[in-house]
């Protein structure tokens, strides 16, 4: 009589091959363009680096990072997060002429992390969909563009949010020619301006996508809190700004003070600088603030279609 027994104990071997490898490989999600996400753990306190996880391991890549790594960091391909695997994790530059966090590629994420060193700490260059958050950051650089804590430019685009970006030789952030939303953010005791909107860029501050207030706390800078400059605007709600113009009673009359609170409550300032205020002219904070010399933490609207306004 003719057995078909070997047949099926062969076909029970495939399916147990098969589930075993099932079990060995690793779960991945879609990333860029359908490809899966790796996930990796680069251990920085013992000696690996960042840079070498992103030359193994190609396409769309979550790195987990646990230490610090002294490192200057590239990302160039889309997809990438660079996230904490643990308390302390960061990245600390050690070169002041090399930004110590470069992204020229899209979707790019940081969460966790503090980024320090280097010529400015995280800079966005011409990446679209950039996501910052619950991040601390400050650059060691110097010049023009250098000691900057976050800088989107060459048409970047993205969001920073819950980050704290202080102590920075120039800016907190800088804007140039780039889209950004920063909400729920720190900008305190830098060199310069907490944010700089410049040459042409657009910015939410202190409010969402979703037009939800998500204030930043905009202290203690060297020039202004906000500036607005060189075409740029900026749709600016919520912030905490006011509250450093109690510093300054000399300068800042209480009744001054009274309406920038109110205008942090209810305008909108863009190119045009205007805002509405219940049951206050439209103009009344652009020029109200224009008659106040301008100080530190305040904000700053200067666009080529309107005379130098400072604001807030």
């Amino acid at each position: 009589m003719t057995t078909f027994r070997p047949r099926y104990r062969a076909l029970g071997v495939l399916v147990v091959a098969v589930l075993s490898m099932a079990v060995v490989l690793p779960i991945s999600a879609h990333g860029d363009g359908g490809r899966d996400t790796q996930e990796v753990t680069v251990r920085c306190d013992k000696g690996r680096t960042i840079g070498d996880a992103l030359a193994r391991h190609s396409g769309p890549l979550t790195i987990k990072v646990v230490g610090t790594c002294d490192e200057h960091v590239v990302v160039d391909r889309n997809g990438v997060s660079l996230i904490a695997g643990g308390p302390g994790a960061g990245i600390q530059g050690p070169d002041p002429t090399t930004d110590t966090v470069l992204v020229t590629a899209d979707r790019f994420g940081l969460d966790g992390l503090t980024v320090t060193g280097g010529r400015n700490a995280v800079v966005v260059s011409g990446a679209s969909r950039a996501t910052l958050r619950n991040c601390a950051v400050r650059g060691a650089g110097s010049g023009v563009v250098g000691g900057i804590g976050i800088v989107f430019f060459q048409g970047a685009s993205g969001t920073v949010d819950n980050c704290d970006s202080s102590g920075n030789p120039a800016d907190g952030m800088m804007l140039d020619g780039s889209i950004a939303t920063i909400t729920n953010s720190t900008f305190s005791a830098n060199g310069r301006a907490g944010i700089l909107v410049f040459n042409g860029s657009n910015a939410r501050i202190g409010i969402t996508g979703a037009f939800t207030l998500a204030p930043n706390a905009i202290t203690g800078n060297g020039s202004t809190g906000i500036h607005v400059t060189v075409g740029s605007a900026a749709v600016i709600a919520g912030n905490t700004i006011a509250k450093a113009l109690a510093s300054f009673p000399n300068a800042f009359p209480e009744l001054y003070r009274t309406l920038v609170a109110a205008g942090e409550e209810g305008c909108t300032f863009g190119v045009l600088a205007t805002c509405a205020l219940p049951g206050a002219p439209a103009l009344l904070c652009p020029s109200a603030a224009n008659r106040t010399p301008q100080n530190p933490d305040t904000a700053s609207v200067n666009s080529s279609s309107t005379y130098p306004l400072t604001l807030l």
